[in-house]
């Protein structure tokens, strides 16, 4: 089989721009296609204190094109960036701000503590000195990616995951790899160091270090509206929960989570504690000092980038390959959310009008596919179907973690029930289902720990 492109890792930006350029692209992952990746808030105001204006720029019309392109994924999102310091150091944040909105018009301001108080009253105006008012966004990523490979499946990509990928080499030049048993040439070879085994198989010098994120869901009893940044701890509020991120020091995971508290409840007019953790998980994100950043050796394309210049990354390495013009700038990948509450609500969020109608007409047969899996959730037993026949979920990993998220709020209870259905529509045997079962615990073990 010969293509134009073989992408390995998180490349599902690559497949889908590639095949909207007429290229026969085949999209490998070695586990699932949305494995590794989760929710990201941007990150324009880093790249300006950094002084690189051409990422600035970048990140922040990619962040306006994709809250366009796929609303209800990519939320905007107000940000407050709490400050301590000396006089001096607020003088230049706010001259520093200030060119900052002349130069990209994003609204951006120093406030004082007590207008913090009248924006988000849970903030204590006693914890710090001044704090930066901004507009981002936020991205829930695995989403993203499931949206753009069914697009780029559609388009006539071929997509496979959970894939044993051994290189062909020639020469000392990557040509192609071996799926299985079939042979897969390809005219370029892409690896994104989202995963970066490839990069490791080749020997390639990796500018990127991996960072571990430490991820906290709390129940939002404190009813907070804006994401708050302080220090190297980041608040998000999440429908009706709290979603807290920061960069893990230590092994201890429990000791982690108490830092974190410690800190976030430093700036909070009400404290949380352990009772309102739902879970805790961890994951490995790339850190590069620029939006994307684009290597080669062996053939091999190798690339990396911050989440919200996914789409530009994908762009700079087909342009590589092809000539024709890129339209993933105004292709729709999904519709508005227009209904205000409830389950309707949720699935419009995640899933595009015609997804909607497909569940919908699963339910019609079956109406017990309608009801949640969980009651803590509004996640519904045909997304499960959805999943496995639509969404390339091939393991209750997949499901559970991929595409209900069930994983990220700690209802690993679930995971039985979720499994015993997937049985139903796969053909597992119970042999099969216990192992499932067991992957599922395992991943649990490795970087997740329900709390209550």
């Amino acid at each position: 089989m010969d293509v134009d492109i073989i992408a390995i890792g998180d490349c599902a930006c690559v497949a889908f721009d590639s095949a909207l350029r007429g290229l026969k692209v085949v999209a490998i992952e070695e586990r699932d296609f949305v494995r590794g990746v989760s929710f990201n808030l941007g990150t324009s105001l880093d790249f300006f204190k950094k002084r690189d204006a051409v990422s600035l720029f970048n990140i922040l019309g990619e962040q306006k094109i994709l809250s366009k392109l796929a609303p209800g994924i990519v939320k905007p999102v107000r940000l407050i960036v709490l400050q301590e310091g000396d006089k001096l150091e607020h003088v230049i944040s706010r001259a520093e701000v200030a060119l900052y909105s002349v130069l990209t018009g994003n609204r951006a301001k120093v406030i004082n503590p007590d207008k913090v108080f009248n924006i988000e009253p849970v903030i204590d105006a006693g914890s710090f000195k001044q704090a930066i008012l901004l507009g981002d966004v936020f991205a829930t990523d695995l989403r993203l990616n499931i949206l753009l490979l069914r697009r780029a499946e559609r388009l006539g990509a071929v997509c496979i995951n959970h894939a044993d990928v051994e290189l062909i080499e020639e020469d000392g030049k990557v040509t192609g790899v071996i799926v299985g048993e079939k042979e897969i040439k390809g005219k370029v070879i892409l690896s994104a160091t989202e995963i970066n085994r490839l990069g490791k198989r080749t020997r390639f010098k990796s500018t990127f270090k991996l960072v571990k994120i430490l991820n906290i869901v709390l129940r939002n009893r404190i009813g907070l509206t804006n994401a708050v940044k302080f220090q190297d701890i980041t608040a998000i509020p999440w429908d009706d929960l709290i979603l807290v991120k920061m960069a893990s020091r230590s092994k201890n995971l429990r000791r982690e989570v108490k830092r974190a508290l410690d800190e976030l409840n430093r700036i909070l007019t009400v404290e949380l504690g352990e009772e309102d953790t739902l879970s805790t998980f961890t994951y490995l994100q790339p850190l590069i000092d620029r939006d994307y950043i684009v290597l080669e050796e062996k053939e091999v394309i190798t690339f990396g980038f911050e989440p919200s210049a996914y789409r530009l990354a994908a762009k700079s390495v087909v342009d590589r390959v092809s000539d024709k013009e890129c339209f993933t700038h105004v292709i729709p990948l999904k519709d508005a959310p227009i209904s205000k509450k409830g389950i309707r609500r949720y699935l419009e969020e995640k899933y595009c009008l015609a997804d909607i109608k497909i569940m919908e007409k699963m339910i019609a047969e079956k109406p017990g596919l309608g009801s949640r899996i969980v009651e803590n959730s509004p996640c519904i037993w045909a997304e499960v179907k959805f999943a496995v026949k639509y969404e390339f979920a091939k393991t209750l990993t997949d499901v559970m973690v991929g595409r209900l998220g069930l994983f990220f709020i700690g209802e690993h209870h679930a995971a039985e029930d979720v499994a015993n259905y997937m049985k139903k529509l796969l053909g597992w045997s119970e042999d099969r289902v216990e192992r499932e079962l067991k992957d599922y615990e395992a991943l649990c073990r490795q970087f997740s720990q329900a709390i209550c």
